[in-house]
């Protein structure tokens, strides 16, 4: 779990919402 990565997800996600 990298905070890049989990940062990179997190704005996947909001976008996807």
């Amino acid at each position: 779990h990298d905070q890049i990565g989990n940062f990179k997800i997190q704005a996947v996600e909001s976008i996807s919402i």
